[in-house]
């Protein structure tokens, strides 16, 4: 017994960053479509999965729900929708959350640095010299959408002009 399933007509691609992994997910048509999965492998049957290396990457193929699909597992051992993750060999989630840690350590020490004070002092000086520019602000204007329009009731004269009763 099979349950009935909306398979979506395009692939699904997902990416993991914090983790550094990247999911495809896909019918086995579409996932092949993509050249992202090797012609001679053989494909899991059931819930088993299937992993390799290649270069440097490791590859984790196995079937999976589609996303909204509800019921027990075993109503999805048939469903032809596979998700294959990639990631780099080697590192892991510990790997990435230090990177990221660095990364942000390093843009505080920068913001709370002169230089980084100063780049900060420039750039919100610029921004304040294009807020009070009117040149600017007018042709910014000219968009629409870019300028929120101003809160409250139109001047008398506006509505005058576009004859609206007052």
């Amino acid at each position: 017994m099979s349950a009935l399933v909306v398979i979506p007509a395009e692939p699904t691609i997902r990416m993991l960053g914090y983790i550094g992994i990247a999911e495809f997910q896909g019918t086995r048509a579409m996932l092949e479509a993509e050249g992202i999965v090797p012609a001679n492998i053989k494909w899991p049957e059931g819930y088993d999965d299937l992993r390799w290396d290649e270069g440097k990457f490791e590859y984790w193929i196995r079937r999976e729900r589609p996303d909204g699909a509800k019921g027990p597992r075993k109503l999805f051992v048939d469903v032809d929708w596979w998700c294959l993750r990639q990631q780099v060999i080697g590192e892991t989630f510990i790997d990435y959350e230090l990177k990221r840690k660095k990364k942000e350590l390093a843009e505080y020490v920068y913001r709370h640095s002169a230089k980084g004070q100063a780049d900060s002092d420039r750039s919100f000086n610029a921004y304040a010299a294009a807020c009070g520019d009117e040149k600017f602000q007018a042709f910014k204007a000219l968009f629409p959408g870019l300028v929120k329009p101003k809160r409250g009731r139109r001047a008398k004269s506006i509505q005058q002009a576009q004859g609206v009763a007052a």
